[in-house]
């Protein structure tokens, strides 16, 4: 039963000692994707790999697949002085769903709705399979290679109250979003566009 989620190359059956060769293709997946309150959080937050907090201000989001929850992600206003825009505030996925790419394309869509607004959409990890995904994409851009984040933008952090969702003292990459954005869908979902 899991021959069709690895998609192996070549599969020996020991009961017929049987070869075959060739991939089978894993099942299409339909992630249905809806706004959601704050409320979900608990269900992700000890999944998350940093932290278990939401910002009080993140717009939330929610990935279904057969009704079941599997993905989450959370938006915040970066008040940046020159570049004001959107940023990723947490993206989780279930333990049940991870390594089948839902969590990059739940990233993506939502990313395609805040860049239809006009404005840029960060995002920073440190999870080597987010940085990785996003390095690899060409949605998305990186604009600063691993590495320690910079102490710089504290005083700036601590004027807007982000100050505690600065990526300082960790060994993160940033990204942002070059992908066309979504307009219709944007004014479907309630994101303020223009």
């Amino acid at each position: 039963d899991i021959i069709p989620w690895l998609s192996p190359d070549w599969v020996l059956d020991m009961a017929t000692q049987t070869l075959t060769r060739g991939r089978i293709a894993p099942p299409r997946l339909q992630l249905q994707i809806r706004r959601c309150d704050r409320d979900m959080w608990p269900l992700f937050r000890r999944h998350h790999y940093l932290s278990g907090n939401l910002h009080r201000a993140a717009r939330c989001y929610l990935g279904s697949i057969e009704s079941r929850p599997a993905v989450f992600t959370a938006v915040l206003p970066f008040p940046h002085p020159k570049r004001p825009g959107w940023r990723e505030h947490r993206l989780v996925c279930l333990p049940d769903f991870q390594g089948i790419g839902i969590g990059a394309a739940m990233s993506a869509y939502i990313a395609s709705l805040y860049v239809a607004t006009g404005k840029p959409y960060f995002s920073t990890s440190g999870h080597p399979a987010v940085v990785q995904s996003r390095a690899n994409s060409p949605l998305w851009k990186m604009i600063r290679k691993p590495g320690l984040a910079s102490r710089c933008g504290k005083a700036g952090a601590e004027k807007t109250g982000m100050r505690k969702t600065l990526s300082e003292g960790r060994f993160t990459a940033g990204f942002e979003y070059v992908g066309a954005g979504k307009l219709t869908e944007a004014e479907a979902f309630g994101v303020a566009v223009g």
